[in-house]
């Protein structure tokens, strides 16, 4: 009987051990440059302007990253945040997960919102969250600094320039594609090139911008569509009309007997274009925004959508009942 017994344990050993499977280790590497050089404090970039910079402080949150692997399947890296230096070599090791064959990555610049307006001091030391000196905090209303980006720019790089870049309506999602099998570990290489971070924003004769409008909206959009990219030069395959900014839309009385007003707290969507449709995608007007409120005049019963499109592709949309 003993002898039994012992030849049970040693099968219910031999059993579980065939059954583990060693899943491997998910490497996200960043690769830093500026234009095609590698990043450095003391090299000069340039933005699509031709303004002539360097940077001496870069930092910047990742979080929300979801790994797409083995014909679609999305797997969520869960309470798992990065704080980039550029200064630093970038290897984070994201986990072991059971995966075969990477085909994408998703992340947001930032944090999102139920973390960025919590209590700091929760985290502890060391953690990416939490206090940090140069602080990446903006206080309890405004939350972290997405993206801290300081430096000197003109034609002698003898003007100070400084963005500091927040808001939880600049949380924004990107997804990169990847081709990685497992051999070892997965390593998933992405370029990030900072010359980018600045297209469309003069700095030439320095700015100095702590926010979440104009140039600091304008930074995290270009770290959102720009900035990075996998080996082959793919970067972010979402669709500006993915990205849905419906807080900056408010309309009201919501049901009104007709008469509809409208109002954003984005100043992005100055000059868009609002569209009215209906249930079947119908639309029933439209018109040029010159200000960030309004009216509009609804004669029929029905379910309606407001929507506003910004040039660059923000998108703003809210649902109204009329009596």
């Amino acid at each position: 009987m003993k002898k039994i017994l012992t030849l049970l344990i040693v099968a219910c050993i031999s059993l579980s051990a065939s059954a583990q499977k060693n899943f491997p280790d998910v490497i996200l590497k960043l690769n830093h440059f500026l234009n095609d050089n590698a990043f450095s404090s003391s090299t000069a970039g340039t933005n699509n302007l031709g303004n002539q910079f360097n940077v001496k402080r870069l930092e910047y949150y990742i979080s929300d990253i979801v790994l797409t692997h083995d014909g679609g399947v999305e797997t969520k890296v869960e309470n798992y945040y990065i704080l980039v230096n550029a200064n630093n070599l970038g290897d984070y090791n994201l986990g072991s997960f059971e995966i075969d064959k990477m085909e994408a990555i998703t992340f947001s610049i930032g944090v999102p919102s139920n973390v960025n307006n919590a209590d700091p001091t929760q985290w502890s030391a060391g953690h990416p969250l939490a206090p940090r000196s140069p602080s990446m905090h903006w206080g309890w209303a405004s939350g972290y600094r997405f993206v801290a980006l300081e430096g000197k720019s003109g034609a002698s790089l003898g003007t100070t320039y400084e963005i500091h870049a927040l808001g939880n309506k600049n949380y924004f999602t990107q997804k990169i594609p990847m081709s990685v099998e497992w051999t070892d570990n997965i390593v998933l290489e992405i370029n990030a090139d900072y010359s980018k971070a600045l297209n469309g924003i003069p700095v030439a004769n320095g700015i100095v911008t702590h926010g979440e409008e104009d140039e600091a909206a304008t930074l995290l959009r270009n770290f959102q569509t720009t900035v990075f990219s996998n080996a082959s030069g793919d970067g972010n395959v979402l669709s500006a009309q993915q990205i849905a900014l419906n807080k900056a839309l408010a309309v009201y009385p919501n049901p009104s007997n007709g008469r509809v007003n409208f109002s954003f707290d984005d100043k992005r969507f100055a000059n868009s274009t609002l569209s009215i449709t209906d249930l079947a995608g119908n639309e029933i007007a439209s018109k040029q925004l010159i200000n960030l409120n309004g009216s509009i005049q609804l004669d029929v019963k029905g379910i309606y959508f407001v929507n506003a499109t910004t040039k660059d592709g923000f998108v703003a949309r809210k649902k109204v009942i009329i009596q």
